[in-house]
């Protein structure tokens, strides 16, 4: 899906890299954050969102994320480090 590829790409350059080599996004006080896609079983459906979306975690005051998620055969987080989603209430994955 050609959105959360670039959804995915401004996520990781303004959330997952140093602060003085990424994109100055004003999401800081970001809350909840919702991402669904909605799948018809006839659907051929053959893109990884995974890559994309996981930069969500890292958002530095989320408290709730829904989001249609792909369960991917190898995971790895974008940063350096995994996020720490200390503020994170309320997680809900679909479609993993």
């Amino acid at each position: 899906m050609k959105e959360t590829h670039i959804i995915g790409l401004v996520l990781r350059s303004g959330l997952c890299t140093p602060l003085d080599s990424g994109l100055r996004l004003g999401l800081a006080n970001l809350k909840t954050v919702s991402f669904e896609r909605q799948f018809s079983y006839f659907e051929e459906y053959d893109h990884s969102n995974t890559a994309d979306l996981l930069p969500l975690f890292y958002l530095p005051s989320v408290e709730r994320i829904l989001v249609t998620i792909d369960n991917p055969v190898t995971f790895s987080w974008p940063a350096a480090r995994p996020p720490t989603c200390s503020s994170l209430h309320s997680l809900e994955l679909i479609y993993i």
